[in-house]
């Protein structure tokens, strides 16, 4: 069964010198799909030639609540353009309250601004929240979620928020920190999500799976590095800590990455 690759950042500068290599390997690996999201004004502009270059790459344009403050004055009409300009989905957008708190009001704006805007072009949306799940929840529940699906990728929340996020419509998506034993918060929200709303990721280049055995993988230079291919190390924790046989868990990530993206983008189960 292929695997998709629900969230990746494949223009990052520790990954693009590199991606023929990156690409085979994945491919080796048995990632076949891949959902490519931009994050600043900087680098929308690298993600249209990787999808010419890997057809099997599909695009995301978003301003990450990182980088809101650092934003010109025109993102928002350049980022809508971009999106008409291009098959793709909303992301990487959201709130992190691991931030400075006096930059929580501006994320808000940034982040709301986005929502409108899939709204407008009904787009489906990958969210990134980091210790902010209340004010996420508050903030759409008054001003609306997306109605064209979303994500939120690598979902680091409570077990007890896994249904009202759900009810809203949706998709938990799990990263290499699931690889971790210690990370037990993660691990028990896992088990409470449906696998009709379950994805993978790898978050690359960041999010380093972890092997039981060998530990995280290493460059030459001995750093930790995360790419695509390493997607199967996610699918085989989930299958575990699901009960589930591997080849289970990417059927099902890929028939909820299809039903997440599929009218706008055009995925198969043969892509």
């Amino acid at each position: 069964m292929p695997l998709f690759d629900s969230h990746c950042h494949l223009q990052d500068e520790r990954l693009l010198p590199h991606l023929d290599d990156t690409m085979r390997r994945a491919t080796e690996a048995g990632v076949t799909g891949f959902m490519c999201c931009g994050t600043r004004e900087q680098d929308w502009p690298l993600l249209p030639d990787l999808a010419r270059r890997f057809p099997r790459v599909r695009l995301s344009f978003g301003l990450h609540p990182w980088y809101s403050g650092n934003r010109s004055n025109t993102w928002l009409d350049t980022l809508e353009s971009t999106l008409t300009a291009h098959p793709a989905a909303i992301g990487e957008i959201g709130l992190d309250h691991a931030l400075d708190k006096a930059t929580f009001a501006n994320q808000e704006t940034v982040f709301l601004a986005q929502i409108h805007l899939a709204g407008k072009l009904g787009l489906p949306v990958s969210i990134h929240c980091r210790r902010a799940y209340g004010r996420l929840m508050e903030l759409l529940d008054e001003k609306g979620w997306p109605d064209s699906g979303f994500m939120i990728h690598s979902y680091s929340g409570p077990a007890e928020l896994v249904e009202p996020l759900i009810r809203r419509g949706a998709f938990l998506s799990f990263s290499g920190a699931i690889t971790y034993a210690r990370n037990v918060r993660v691990r028990e929200a896992l088990a409470a999500v449906p696998l009709e709303h379950l994805l993978i990721e790898t978050d690359s280049p960041d999010l380093t799976p972890y092997h039981p055995e060998e530990g995280p993988p290493r460059t030459a230079r001995g750093q930790p590095v995360n790419e695509p291919g390493n997607l199967p190390m996610i699918q085989m924790i989930v299958a575990e800590l699901k009960g589930l046989s591997p080849e289970k868990i990417a059927e099902r990530t890929w028939k909820n990455a299809t039903t997440l993206w599929n009218q706008l983008l055009g995925l198969s189960r043969t892509i």
